[in-house]
């Protein structure tokens, strides 16, 4: 497996002090970008000898390799402070696909982990949550029933769970805020969050056998307003409910049969407004303006409502649906079950 390890060109061409020689015995700290805190490079692409900064030669040249986000300060022999570089991207373009048939510790290097669990469930453990500035994706490729367990670093937990469950033929893309880990999609979490059953998207559609229970399928349109409000509506697309427009819902507030959180980032639709109380359902966006090509979306059902949650892909964050501005357009795709 490849790192994403790259040369710091501007290293190796050489850097020159204030009286344009040479940078001798200058040094170069490195720290991650925004902050105080060091931050590794290496002298190898391998990222095997690390170091958090480096004396440049009697040319001011050092190669040397970084992966990440970087703040650099350079330094002279006299400990001046010449340049600060801040939000510098060091990184190869490369992307690393690994296939595993036993536990397993996925590092910042892994962008795809497939899990061949034919022959039996085991443990993809992830490296501690800061070291990571990507998304990282675990597949279950398997068809024989065993799970894959996804056990974040320590302490650290995936939408508030210390572990998570990946049955056969599921996938899940998670995203860091650095601390914590965020799921992209709600289906690899089925098997806990809807059913309990191995095979989750088999058993949201069976049910549980309680006899009345009833499919659904809609569409949730989520506009921003230009006042910090948002409007909801609800479509069916089969057998499904409508419901709105219902427009000028602040956050902390419930507006008719939809709710807006404290962070503007969780819309419910109410029980009220839908046939029957919700016992399972899930879904994401299949629909979105560029300005919110960024925004996940994770469906659930919530004390029998519908419950949409938005977070920004890159960092993991709640997404303030109130920041969208006028006219700008979220359509969330919804498949759900109610009780008879």
């Amino acid at each position: 497996m490849g790192t994403r390890a790259i040369q710091i060109d501007k290293l190796l061409a050489g850097l020159r002090g204030t009286d344009d020689a040479p940078l001798l015995n200058g040094t170069v700290y490195f720290y991650a970008a925004g902050t105080s805190n060091t931050k590794n490079v290496w002298t190898e692409k391998e990222k095997t000898n690390p170091f958090t900064s480096v004396t440049l030669d009697s040319f001011g040249k050092k190669q040397i390799y970084a992966d990440g986000n970087y703040k650099l300060v350079v330094k002279d022999s006299a400990a001046n402070t010449l340049h600060t570089w801040d939000d510098i991207k060091l990184q190869a373009n490369t992307f690393s696909v690994v296939t595993k048939t036993a536990n397993y510790t996925a590092t910042p290097d892994d962008d795809v982990v497939l899990c061949d669990t034919d022959g039996g469930a085991f443990t993809v453990e992830i490296e501690a949550a800061s070291t990571f500035e990507h998304p990282i994706t675990i597949k279950n490729t398997g068809s024989s029933s065993n799970d894959v367990t996804v056990d974040p670093d320590g302490s650290e937990t995936v939408d508030g769970s210390t572990t998570v469950a990946i049955a056969d033929g599921l996938a899940q893309t998670l995203h860091t805020d650095g601390s914590n880990w965020f799921a992209k999609y709600a289906a690899a979490h089925a098997a806990s969050h809807l059913s309990g059953g191995a095979d989750p998207i088999t058993d949201l559609i069976k049910g549980d056998g309680t006899a009345g229970r009833v499919l659904r399928v809609c569409y949730a349109r989520i506009t921003g307003e230009a006042d910090a409000e948002i409007t909801g509506q609800l479509y069916s697309q089969w057998n499904g409910d409508t419901d709105g427009p219902e427009a000028n819902v602040e956050k902390s507030e419930t507006s008719n049969n939809w709710t807006l959180n404290a962070s503007g980032a969780i819309v419910t639709i109410e029980a009220s407004g839908l046939s029957g109380n919700v016992v399972a359902a899930w879904g994401g966006i299949y629909n979105n303006d560029p300005e919110t090509y960024g925004v996940a979306a994770q469906v659930a059902a919530a004390s029998n409502d519908i419950q949409m949650t938005f977070r920004n892909i890159n960092t993991g964050a709640a997404y303030d649906l109130t920041g969208m501005g006028g006219a700008e357009v979220i359509d969330i795709q919804i498949i759900y079950i109610t009780a008879a």
